[in-house]
């Protein structure tokens, strides 16, 4: 089969159709797609503006505000340590310097977590079952227990960025506290964070929460 036969086979299975009927139907499709564009790019525009709007309304709730806010404290401490030990690892006092402000930076978000957290509880505290609020209660005694590990991390931290300018000779020993006060930190956010995720999300729990200890 030549060339010319094997084209000819082709095109006469081809649906044939007027030169004329093509540009219309090719015109045609040029007027509407416009509006069909921008009639769909309009409902988009709306829905995202009225999800923008809901999210803004929800930023008015201490609730919302500390779900956002408190995965900091944990993810925050893990990227700062990670930092800090690469910066040692490579000698590099830049990236040891970022780090450290990092850190100083997460150990300070424990203060707005733990604020919009004890607003929260106020709102929540009638919509909890009996476990729920048991859990509440010991998430709350944690976070006071818990802060004050990352407030002292965070003050070693700035303590070691200072020092690190002024003296070095001492930043060791201080860089090694902070490693120290960074790992037991992180132990006390994951301790915190398992309590607060009983409160409301039953399908985490696998027991009874533990005794409630009343304050001496």
């Amino acid at each position: 089969m030549d060339g010319n036969t094997g084209l000819s086979s082709f095109n006469s299975v081809l649906p044939r159709y007027d030169t004329t009927t093509v540009i219309g139907a090719a015109a045609s499709f040029a007027m509407e797609s416009p509006r069909l564009i921008c009639y769909g790019s309009g409902e988009r525009l709306e829905e995202i503006m009225t999800e923008l709007q809901q999210m803004l309304e929800a930023l008015k709730r201490p609730e919302y505000v500390h779900v956002l806010l408190n995965p900091l404290p944990i993810y925050g401490m893990v990227i700062a340590l990670v930092a800090l030990v690469l910066g040692l690892i490579s000698g590099n006092k830049g990236a040891q310097m970022v780090a450290l402000v990092l850190m100083v930076l997460v150990c300070g978000s424990v203060w707005p977590v733990s604020e919009f957290g004890d607003k929260a509880a106020e709102r929540i505290g009638t919509s909890l079952d009996s476990d729920g609020m048991r859990w509440l209660k010991i998430h709350d005694k944690r976070v006071d227990i818990g802060a004050w590990a990352y407030y002292i991390t965070g003050a070693l931290a700035l303590v070691t960025l200072i020092v690190k300018w002024k003296l070095p000779k001492f930043e060791r020993w201080l860089t090694a506290l902070v490693l120290v006060g960074a790992l037991v930190s992180l132990g006390f956010g994951c301790w915190i964070a398992h309590a607060g995720g009983q409160i409301r999300h039953t399908e985490f729990r696998t027991g009874k929460p533990p005794a409630v200890t009343r304050a001496p």
